[in-house]
């Protein structure tokens, strides 16, 4: 028997996602190294899940396009939580795109893979949530720092 919308509303609005506004469950943005971000949309997740790892591990954990494997990352850290209504809990980054992704185009089958254990949300599209401007840039052999994440 299907849910009643009420209810799914009221467990959604209780709904308390691991997140901090600093420290390593703050939340965190992804892109390839020299991109500019005030706002961000699409996928994001929290730093723990990132620690310690280079660009190469990140991108790898993330099943980020493999158009860009040579290239380092720039983190950015959200300047606050996104509304209920700014996300979806997308599970993991094992799938692209959700739970049952087949590619339908040769640019979504650039994404690969990710790590089953890294939780991500989607930032919904047109609802930009503005990012700190001291965003940490990744060279392919650096690794994301838990001091950066403090601050």
């Amino acid at each position: 028997m299907a849910k009643a919308d009420w209810i799914i509303e009221r467990e959604l609005a209780l709904r308390r996602e691991p997140w901090t506004l600093n420290g390593p469950g703050r939340l965190v943005k992804v892109v390839n190294s020299g991109e500019s971000r005030t706002e961000i949309e699409g996928y994001v997740t929290t730093g723990i899940h990132l620690l310690g790892r280079t660009a190469v591990g990140i991108r790898k954990a993330l099943g980020l396009n493999t158009d860009h494997l040579g290239v380092g990352l720039r983190v950015y850290k959200l300047a606050r939580f996104p509304h209920l209504d700014e996300y979806e809990y997308d599970l993991s980054a094992k799938f692209p795109g959700g739970l049952s992704y087949y590619p339908q185009s040769e640019e979504e089958a650039k994404y690969l893979e990710g790590d089953s254990r890294i939780p991500q949300w989607k930032i919904i599209k047109g609802a930009a949530i503005p990012v700190l401007p001291d965003f940490q840039e990744l060279t392919l052999s650096d690794r994301l720092m838990y001091s950066w994440l403090l601050t």
